[in-house]
Order: C-alpha cells, then sequence, then structure tokens
C-alpha cells in the first residue's frame, strides 16, 4: 500500500522536475551563449533600414538594421529579436549593434530583455519547480 501511494505521488514530482528542468537548462544557455558572444564583440550604433510591415504577428517588430563597422564597411541584417513590443520600429531609428570582432557580418541587436531578463524568469519559474517537486520527493521518501 506504501508503495501504491509513493509511486503516485513520485510521478508527478518527476515530470515536474522534468518540466523545470526544461525551462531552466535552455535559459541558462541562452545567457551563456549571448556573454559568450558580447565578450568577443565591438558596440555599435546602426540604423533601421527598413520595418516590417503593419499587421504582422504580434506587436513591434524584427527590423532591418544597417550598421558600418570599424573599417567602414556597411552591413546589414534583420534583427532576430523584436527590438519594440508595442510600436513598431521607425525608419532611420538608432539602435545598438553588436558585432563580432572577427566577422563583423555576423551581428545581433543588444537587447537585453530577449538574452537576460526573460531567461531569468525562466530559470526562476524552472528553478521553483525543481526546488518544489524535489522537496515533495524528499518529504514522500522520509514519511515513508
Amino acid at each position: 500500500m506504501k508503495l501504491a501511494s509513493l509511486s503516485r505521488n513520485l510521478i508527478p514530482s518527476v515530470f515536474m522536475m522534468l518540466l523545470g528542468s526544461i525551462l531552466l537548462i535552455p535559459s541558462a544557455g541562452k545567457i551563456y551563449a549571448f556573454y559568450t558572444f558580447r565578450n568577443n564583440t565591438v558596440a555599435v550604433y546602426g540604423t533601421v533600414d527598413k520595418t516590417p510591415p503593419a499587421g504582422g504577428a504580434g506587436f513591434g517588430g524584427r527590423p532591418l538594421i544597417r550598421y558600418e563597422d570599424r573599417e567602414g564597411n556597411v552591413h546589414v541584417f534583420k534583427s532576430r529579436d523584436k527590438t519594440h513590443f508595442f510600436v513598431a520600429p521607425r525608419k532611420g531609428e538608432r539602435i545598438k549593434v553588436l558585432y563580432l570582432k572577427s566577422d563583423p557580418r555576423t551581428a545581433m541587436v543588444d537587447s537585453r530583455l530577449h538574452h537576460i531578463i526573460i531567461p531569468l524568469l525562466f530559470i526562476a519559474v524552472g528553478a521553483a519547480a525543481i526546488y518544489w517537486s524535489l522537496k515533495n520527493i524528499w518529504s514522500e521518501i522520509t514519511a515513508h
């Protein structure tokens, strides 16, 4: 009888621990990748070259951004992260861009919201899920 009770409470706890890991591990990887990238970059200001069409999926937009490297070469890339959430970016607007020192064509928008704050929120939720599931598992094991 005790074994059935233990397995009935253990399965949801293990599931929550796996769910917490799914939230925690990729988010920590995203923060690590951002800091690794950021440590090998040059920061410049670029301008919005072309804005996304109005009425796209979601608020804000992922504009085409033009920037100039230290040698004076002009590069253009489409932002993978939304630069604005509730308003569309305007053509000519200045945006901070990070590009690799070794390859100026590899660039990203310096968006701490996308690369640090949102992953930290997922890490917090994932860590809480893991903590509570481990606490539940421990209390079930010690109770029986």
